[in-house]
């Protein structure tokens, strides 16, 4: 049988495409960090928090960074139970993914602190 995005067999995502997304979702978050670096000049990242980004202009851009992050871990977390791993590690990256999102929702500046108590669950 040929390997398929989806094998209707076990109703799982196959592997190299659940990489795929989550390799392609983390490079989406760099790039949109990046080019908010640039279009931002006045923004010192040796001194600045990178969540200080949506404080600027384009700080509506940073909800992207934090949904392709989430994705990231969403997709890798979804990956590793193709490999029948533990459900308390996939528990712990849904969460994470969870408060990536709500970190991108809430933004410094109009909700300071539930942005900091999402990047804080989420480190943990």
């Amino acid at each position: 049988m040929r390997n398929s995005a989806f094998n209707p067999m076990n109703n799982k995502p196959s592997r190299y495409w659940v990489g795929i997304v989550a390799v392609v979702s983390a490079l989406g978050f760099v790039a949109v960090v990046l080019g908010l670096q640039l279009v931002q000049p006045d923004y010192q990242p040796r001194y600045q928090l990178m969540s200080e980004l949506a404080l600027g202009r384009y700080g509506w851009a940073m909800l992207f960074a934090f949904l392709f992050l989430a994705l990231s871990i969403f997709a890798i977390q979804v990956g590793i139970a193709t490999l029948s791993s533990s459900p308390a590690l996939r528990v712990i990256l849904l969460m994470t993914s969870l408060c990536f999102t709500g970190a991108g929702i809430f933004r410094l500046g109009p909700a300071t602190e539930l942005h900091i108590l999402f990047m804080a669950i989420a480190f943990i």
